[in-house]
């Protein structure tokens, strides 16, 4: 839009994104209301899942543009893992561990660019760990072992 007016897409079958309002905020299917903050959704929120293996001890994974890892240890035993930095501080990122694991669980400790209670989180099949990545670490946000 021009001088901070409203640009409406009507793209989406039964939806619309709205964009701007003068505050450069964005609004996604939200109409006939402005968003009120610089992202407001008017729905669910779903983050696709990025399948990872690992096939050996000490393997990086690569976080690059992604939110949601889930992994799966192939190796014959228990392994750790590393992470690679995030993109921008405030990227969240959500790791699980598959069900099909055999009860061979994965580890991720503290190192210089992660930092988590207790020094680390053994992930098994349906443990999750949430960071967040605030420029320079990553820092934990919450942990969970789910059974399954």
């Amino acid at each position: 839009g021009i001088n901070g007016s409203t640009v409406i897409v009507n793209d989406i079958p039964n939806g619309n994104i709205q964009l701007g309002g003068g505050s450069s905020r964005v609004g996604i299917n939200t109409l006939p209301y402005p968003p009120a903050t610089a992202l407001e959704i008017n729905g669910g929120l779903s983050l696709r899942t990025a399948l990872v293996n690992i096939t050996t001890a000490g393997q990086t994974v690569t976080v690059g543009d992604r939110s949601f890892i889930d992994l799966t240890n192939t190796t014959q035993g228990p392994t750790n893992f590393f992470i690679t930095n995030g993109i921008n501080a405030g990227q969240i990122l959500i790791l699980t561990a598959a069900v099909s694991n055999g009860g061979e669980f994965i580890y991720l400790s503290s190192g210089a660019s992660i930092k988590l209670q207790s020094g680390g989180f053994h992930l098994n099949g349906g443990y999750t760990l949430t960071l967040i990545w605030n420029g320079s670490l990553w820092l934990e946000l919450s942990r969970s072992a789910n059974s399954l």
